[in-house]
């Protein structure tokens, strides 16, 4: 069973474990205690009496407004919940629960009561690896301007907003042939930002809008979902969570955003090209407005659709 491991002081790691009793006091040193302070379907499983035993203190739990009500005692573990019993963590899970719980913290007692302070142990062998605070699966798309189209970024939904979001996305998706500029040929910049190959990027031009659709379908991992908004000058943008993976114990999503512009040309073809002076030399149009126009039609579609799914079920 593949469960994240949190060792005070120490970076979190993935490890695939036995599913049974005795493995899980071995890990948390004594008798278990599973609680559920997530919305996400997981299980904390630490020590039921780290504290009273005097074991570390660990990592805080906070509530929505980052306020802290309890501290983990001792080495914990997160694991997947099915409807019976502990089960792995899926790919998302481990990389969303990587980043929370990912530097150590030092608690103590300070003027306003006890406080928490995070940092992140030096490593030079990992340091070519270590993610940076603005490159996380948080951010893709809220950093350096982007604006996000659909109601709420996917790694934030619970499985009930999930479904909702997916149907936004879809939604969006299908209406971009709408905007009248991407008749036309389509410019784009792809750039990978996990710890793996972060800053890797590539420059392609699309024939139409349909092309660079079913290229970035068929090429890029989007296994646990998208998020699509609005690039800093008015373009699409686009990030996509991929498959998840360890390295240096390091644990991440493989992540792309994606910028994509209308061009005033047709070209006859999708390309691939390496110059990155031809992107950004290139006259892009503005479709900030339309964009926003899509995502709006997008998310009360689905809101029309609750409503009525809602109505359908009372009146039975």
């Amino acid at each position: 069973m593949k469960v994240l491991i949190v060792e005070p002081d120490k970076l979190p790691y993935l490890k695939d474990i036995r599913q049974d009793l005795s493995t899980y006091r071995e890990i948390v040193g004594g008798s278990i205690q599973c609680t559920y302070p997530f919305e996400d379907m997981v299980g904390l499983v630490c020590n039921d009496e780290g504290k009273l035993e005097g074991l570390p203190l660990n990592r805080a739990l906070r509530t929505r407004d980052g306020n802290i009500y309890d501290i983990v005692a001792g080495t914990f573990f997160i694991c997947g919940l099915s409807e019976e019993d502990f089960t792995d963590l899926s790919d998302y899970q481990a990389a969303k629960f990587y980043e929370r719980f990912k530097s150590p913290e030092v608690h103590f007692y300070g003027l306003n009561g006890l406080e928490t302070k995070k940092y992140m142990k030096r490593n030079i062998e990992k340091e070519l690896f270590e993610p940076d605070e603005n490159e996380t699966v948080d951010s893709i798309l809220e950093r350096s301007g982007f604006k996000l189209l659909n109601s709420k970024p996917v790694h934030e939904c619970t499985e009930a907003e999930e479904k909702i979001h997916n149907k936004e996305i879809i939604g969006m998706l299908e209406n971009l042939s709408d905007i009248s500029e991407f008749e036309k040929s389509v410019i784009a910049k792809i750039e990978r930002y996990d710890i793996a190959k972060r800053h890797e990027t590539s420059y392609f031009a699309f024939a139409d809008v349909h092309a660079m659709q079913d290229f970035i379908m068929n090429q890029y991992d989007i296994k646990n979902g998208m998020d699509i908004g609005i690039s800093p000058d008015g373009g699409l943008a686009m990030a996509a969570y991929g498959s998840g993976y360890e390295i240096n114990h390091y644990y991440d999503l493989i992540k792309h955003r994606m910028t994509f512009h209308p061009l005033d040309f047709t070209v006859d073809e999708s390309i691939g090209f390496s110059d990155w002076l031809v992107y950004e030399n290139t006259q892009k149009i503005d479709i900030e407005h339309e964009l926003k126009e899509i995502g709006s039609r997008a998310r009360n579609a689905v809101q029309r659709s609750s409503k009525n799914k809602a109505k359908e079920e009372r009146n039975r």
